[in-house]
């Protein structure tokens, strides 16, 4: 985490270093962790502990999806030479 990259399963800071880390207060640490284990982009554990979180299987699936769709609709206006335009 030294370069600002985190693994899945890499446990984070403490509260405390994150506090002194950043110069904010407990309670903004404290609101910050609880949005990005609202967002599933970490899990926390009893004792204060917080990890990266693995990623969502079904927001991927459903976000390749949407790539998938818009790629197939990119090749089908190439090939019937018609023009694109993207919403």
């Amino acid at each position: 985490m030294a370069d600002g990259r985190v693994t899945v399963g890499e446990r984070l800071q403490s509260e405390a270093q994150l506090c002194e880390d950043y110069g904010v207060s407990r309670t903004v640490v404290r609101q910050a962790l609880a949005e990005l284990t609202n967002e599933r982009l970490i899990v926390r554990h009893k004792g204060n502990r917080s990890f990266v979180a693995p990623p969502n299987v079904e927001e991927h699936f459903a976000q390749s999806l949407t790539g998938l769709a818009d790629e197939v609709s990119e090749v089908m206006a190439q090939v019937l030479g018609l023009g694109v335009e993207r919403v």
